[in-house]
């Protein structure tokens, strides 16, 4: 299971626009989500970047009110470990085109147990969330 804490502080939307221009978008979908009830533009954004299903840089941005809040990146190997390594590019890429729409259907929004961040000892994490303290995002 992937969390995404909300308030983290994101890579600036310039530096984010630059580097996917760079690159082939192999992956760009989005799907409406309520993250803050006061804004009904709310949206979860997942987008893969790169030639080769085998070889992408993924990134799932919250948006709120059309402003990314929080931006989550990792790599298709992530996604890939239980694939069959027999498998073409072409099944690859089926694969792998399965996997994230999984990904942006799983997305939900959940309660965020401050107790545990408390016992944690991440308090500065607490007062830089962004979203109504007791959310979190989760990809199951």
């Amino acid at each position: 299971m992937k969390m995404a804490s909300w308030g983290l502080a994101a890579h600036s939307a310039a530096t984010e626009t630059h580097a996917q221009s760079s690159a082939a978008v192999w992956y760009r979908k989005s799907r409406a989500l309520e993250i803050m009830s006061a804004y009904p533009r709310d949206s979860v954004v997942l987008t893969a970047v790169g030639r080769r299903a085998d070889r992408l840089a993924i990134s799932m941005s919250c948006d709120v009110d059309g402003v990314v809040k929080h931006r989550q990146r990792w790599t298709s190997e992530g996604e890939l470990y239980d694939a069959d390594p027999q498998k073409t590019p072409v099944q690859l890429a089926t694969f792998m085109q399965a996997r994230l729409d999984d990904i942006l259907v799983t997305v939900k929004r959940e309660p965020i147990n401050r107790e545990l961040v408390k016992h944690m000892g991440d308090a500065p994490l607490l007062r830089r969330i962004v979203l109504p303290v007791n959310v979190k995002i989760v990809v199951a």
